[in-house]
């Protein structure tokens, strides 16, 4: 369902801020069947792709993320 994809989608945000996990781990940790499913979904629903997500929240503050 569409909730469902949006809580493995906002862990998926959660592990690209605050794991060293490779996109592809993540992508698979969430429930994704693989990586460019998980950066298109995440895309749709972020307006970014997860390495830029990983760039900007790495250059902001260390704070966690909150969903």
């Amino acid at each position: 369902t569409s909730q469902m994809k949006q809580i493995r989608l906002s862990r998926g945000a959660f592990l690209l801020e605050a794991s060293s996990l490779s996109i592809a781990e993540i992508a698979l940790s969430c429930g994704f069947e693989s990586a460019n499913y998980f950066a298109t979904a995440f895309h749709q629903e972020y307006h970014i792709s997860p390495r830029e997500y990983r760039k900007q929240r790495q250059k902001q503050s260390h704070f966690p993320f909150q969903p």
